[in-house]
């Protein structure tokens, strides 16, 4: 039975499944939405895995009813899985962890390099286990990151050093609202 809540819970591992991190993910979003011209980076373009990406979704179907909530590593990576679903509730992540597809990324790159086919689980404790072992045989990669910590503030640490540190009620809730006026112009209508 499939639930219609996606709520992590306290507790909860913080757990990346599906391809590994590049450069490639970067300003994907962004990359998109911009007028190319001869300056536009080539690194936005994602280097897609469909392989993995099919992999993942065997799993991720086996594994219902394992995880509290689950949401994709698209528009944003880590920052916007992590941040949408620690609304709340906290997290404590480390992207120290995190797979790379190679060496020399900084904490910023990991936190926000976005692909397809990645997907972030929030699983209970109880079936850590059982999420890591379908993966591994699915052939599919799966780390934990960190925890959702109840304490509703999103951490991010690289090992020891503190990347992030923000109130989740602020990063969802609290910033400041534009109010933006217009006036209609009356049109000039000249008599026929």
């Amino acid at each position: 039975k499939l639930s219609t809540i996606k709520e992590a819970l306290n507790g909860d591992y913080i757990v990346m499944t599906g391809g590994r991190i590049g450069k490639d993910g970067i300003h994907g979003a962004t990359f998109s939405s911009e007028e190319l011209h001869e300056g536009s980076p080539a690194t936005a373009v994602q280097i897609g895995d469909p392989i993995t990406e099919k992999l993942r979704i065997d799993v991720m179907r086996e594994c219902i009813g394992l995880y509290t909530a689950v949401t994709d590593r698209g528009a944003g990576g880590l920052s916007s899985a992590g941040g949408e679903m620690a609304e709340g509730v906290g997290a404590d992540v480390d992207v120290a962890l995190a797979p790379l597809k190679y060496p020399g990324l900084r904490p910023w790159e990991v936190w926000l390099s976005e692909a397809q086919e990645r997907m972030v689980f929030a699983v209970p404790p109880m079936h850590l286990s059982a999420v890591v072992d379908l993966c591994t045989r699915h052939g599919v990669e799966a780390v934990s990151l960190g925890a959702f910590t109840g304490d509703g503030v999103l951490r991010v640490r690289s090992g020891d050093l503190t990347v992030l540190e923000l109130d989740t009620h602020f990063l969802h809730d609290g910033r400041p609202q534009r109010t933006m006026n217009a006036v209609m112009p009356a049109p000039v209508r000249d008599p026929a």
